[in-house]
């Protein structure tokens, strides 16, 4: 938690990489990950690491920007002009967070606000009133909240040129 929340958490997680494995094995399969889409233009660990350190000082969000794309290294495949997919990569992501969550013994709140978000990151929330409302009946403020925090960090941690117009409508 100390690591998460603070002030140089991008720079310990690129450099310190190896030893937080130790804690978080999962981790390791997205080391050294290449995106090649318009969408990114760092790798997925670097990817992770940058929506970390942007996602607000939170235990629970910033866990979830750790875990949210685990399952890419398991999803990813390159089309013939060699641009990267990774279909399906959330539900594959929530199968090894849930696993370190329950590692690493975090609270029945923390696991809870990270399983329902890890799983739905890359779900589009829109903007129109009807949209909002379903996505308020679904998850409540608090978590629809959390799901714009974590959606923000993980667009800030993209190509800004792809990014700007999403970012407007969070």
């Amino acid at each position: 938690s100390k690591l998460l929340l603070g002030d140089n958490v991008f720079n310990v997680l690129m450099k310190y990489r190896e030893i937080l494995a130790q804690v978080i094995p999962e981790l390791r399969f997205i080391f050294n990950i290449p995106q090649n889409t318009k969408w990114h233009i760092y790798d997925v660990w670097e990817h992770t690491c940058k929506s970390v350190a942007v996602a607000p000082r939170d235990v629970a969000l910033r866990l979830t920007m750790l875990l949210h794309d685990i399952g890419k290294a398991f999803s990813k495949t390159t089309d013939e002009n060699g641009t990267d997919h990774f279909k399906g990569h959330q539900k594959i992501s929530a199968v090894y967070a849930q696993k370190a969550l329950e590692r690493l013994k975090v609270s029945n709140e923390i696991y809870d606000r990270v399983m329902f978000l890890v799983p739905i990151h890359d779900m589009h929330i829109g903007t129109d009133r009807k949209k909002i409302k379903k996505w308020l009946s679904k998850a409540g403020e608090s978590r629809l909240r959390d799901l714009i925090e974590v959606k923000r960090a993980d667009k800030l941690a993209q190509n800004p040129i792809m990014t700007c117009e999403e970012l407007s409508n969070l």
